[in-house]
């Protein structure tokens, strides 16, 4: 069983993660770090959306402290096996589309009834109601019909995609392990679960809040490098340097302004932080010297200025990455060290804990099920007929 230890804020919750991809596993695994007893069940038949075999980084990214489940999903004894482990779960998370849920008998409604303080959370890419309810997408669609690619893109207009997984860690699994636990604590005080209706394209959306602000109060139309965050302004912005590396600059504030220009001899530049035709100026002062020379000159100075780094410089070299343990090394039974990013949530008291690398296919069938009340010689016949793994 993964360890559960008492001084973890989720130790007393189980949750049932019937998630494939990468924001709800993420979400799950959120729980499973704060203590939860996260029972990942999966299809036997397991496969990955983004193509190969076993367990990829796709799938160890966001699968540690988790028990796994195999069943054959299509199997009549499969559903039972898992409205089973409703009767105990305090928390289901799936990603399914709509009406893939009910199709199963796995819907809130159906499962609702059977434990009325299941709290259940249905994560999907545009939530249960609206035109898009049904329609698939993935991470770039939602970066598209959001606006955030209007806005983060070249001077012509182009659009530039985003290397990272904004929508599905921070639009996705955050606000949904956030929104879980929130209803946990109401459970506190209505005694019943409910249901959540999380979506992916919401999050995003959620995202544009300071461009929406700024023009529901009579602001231009955001568009590419045309707000104070995008590029519009030389204070804020990103400059190549001699070696044909970048720097960024994020002086809105008058105090980091005033260094910098300093620091790179601009005393003309003060007045002139939010003068677009500035931008020019201060690029060609920057391609002076190679980044490492800036990093040199800015070491001790506090303006704001900063190298855009390399993974190798991120993930083995920036002494602040260890210090705040966002690197964590978990022990795997073939002795060998898997590392893994850490949980940016630091509770004083009750801390998050690495204390299960991603498990096996089916590495905890007998023991979950046993655990759920089925005996040996049941175990053994599912086994037989291929329910389980």
């Amino acid at each position: 069983m993964t360890p559960q230890t008492p001084n973890t804020a989720l130790h007393h919750i189980r949750v049932l993660d019937l998630t494939r991809l990468v924001p709800g596993g993420f979400c799950a695994q959120l729980l499973g770090d704060m203590g939860a007893d996260v029972i990942k069940i999966e299809s036997k038949k397991q496969s990955n959306p983004l193509g190969g075999k076993g367990r990829t980084p796709f799938f160890t990214c966001v699968n540690r402290n988790k028990r796994s489940l195999a069943l054959d999903m299509k199997s009549d004894q499969a559903r039972e096996i898992i409205l089973k482990l409703v009767d105990t779960a305090d928390v289901l998370v799936e990603d399914m589309r709509p009406a893939a849920a009910a199709g199963m008998g796995l819907d809130y409604r159906a499962l609702h009834a059977r434990n009325p303080r299941l709290i259940y959370c249905s994560l999907s890419g545009f939530g249960h109601t609206g035109p898009r309810r049904d329609t698939p997408g993935h991470e770039i669609n939602f970066y598209a019909l959001s606006g955030l690619l209007g806005i983060t893109a070249n001077k012509d207009g182009s659009p530039v995609v985003p290397g990272a997984q904004i929508t599905a860690i921070g639009a996705g699994g955050f606000p949904s392990a956030f929104a879980i636990t929130t209803a946990l604590l109401a459970r506190e005080h209505t005694g019943s679960g409910q249901h959540i209706d999380m979506a992916l394209f919401d999050g995003t959306v959620m995202m544009m809040g300071l461009q929406a602000a700024t023009y529901f109060a009579g602001g231009p139309m955001p568009a590419a490098q045309n707000t104070a965050l995008n590029g519009m302004f030389p204070c804020y912005n990103i400059y190549k340097t001699a070696d044909g590396r970048w720097m960024s600059m994020g002086g809105l504030e008058p105090q980091f302004w005033k260094i910098f220009c300093e620091k790179i001899e601009r005393t003309d530049l003060m007045a002139r932080a939010f003068d677009t035709s500035a931008i020019t100026v201060v690029a060609d002062a920057v391609k002076q010297k190679t980044m490492q020379e800036w990093i040199r000159i800015f070491a001790d100075e506090s303006a704001c200025f900063e190298p855009v780094q390399s993974f190798e410089e991120v993930f083995y070299k920036d002494e602040q990455v260890r210090e705040r343990g966002m690197i964590v090394d978990i022990d795997q039974q073939n002795g060998a060290p898997l590392k893994m990013l850490g949980n940016p949530v630091n509770l004083s008291e009750t801390p998050w804990r690495a204390s299960a690398p991603p498990p096996e296919l089916g590495a905890h069938t007998s023991e979950i099920l046993l655990d759920a009340g089925f005996d040996e010689n049941a175990i053994s016949h599912m086994k037989e007929l291929g329910t389980i793994l």
